[in-house]
């Protein structure tokens, strides 16, 4: 039984198109070379976790609450074009058919990044009990 479970609140914003060749594309990007460079050297393009930028920040709400112990936002700039559509990336973020349509026609204009924004401290709190130990059993 899981006890004490919290959500991560977050929200992917994007894409924001730049030139071609400024993000990963996946398509495009992994190929024999570049896998070949980072088996070889541990460097490259395949030797990034597209995590670009990530900074935090201590909100207002945060600090009227007394809890100035350590931010509670946290932001990521993702360099990452959006992709085929039998890619999980829709399902992972939650995104609509119509939105990956739009992300997927923005391509053609250059290469995308996101930026991620979370919630770090949740403040409610939850359990999961499970039927049985069967992890074939339905919910």
């Amino acid at each position: 039984m899981g006890q004490r479970l919290q959500d991560k609140y977050g929200a992917l914003i994007g894409p924001f198109i730049f030139p071609r060749g400024y993000s990963f594309n996946q398509e495009r990007d992994i190929n024999i070379t570049s896998i070949w460079q980072w088996l070889t050297t541990g460097k490259g393009l395949l030797s990034s976790g597209r995590g670009e930028a990530i900074y935090a920040i201590l909100s207002d709400s945060a600090k009227m609450r007394g809890e100035t112990f350590a931010p509670d936002i946290q932001t990521y700039l993702l360099s990452q074009t959006p992709v085929k559509p039998e890619s999980p990336f829709g399902e992972n973020f939650n995104f609509n058919e119509a939105s990956l349509d739009y992300m997927r026609k923005s391509v053609e204009y250059g290469d995308g990044f996101f930026q991620l924004v979370t919630l770090n401290r949740a403040v409610g709190t939850g359990f999961l009990q499970l039927q049985d130990a069967n992890p074939q059993s339905p919910y």
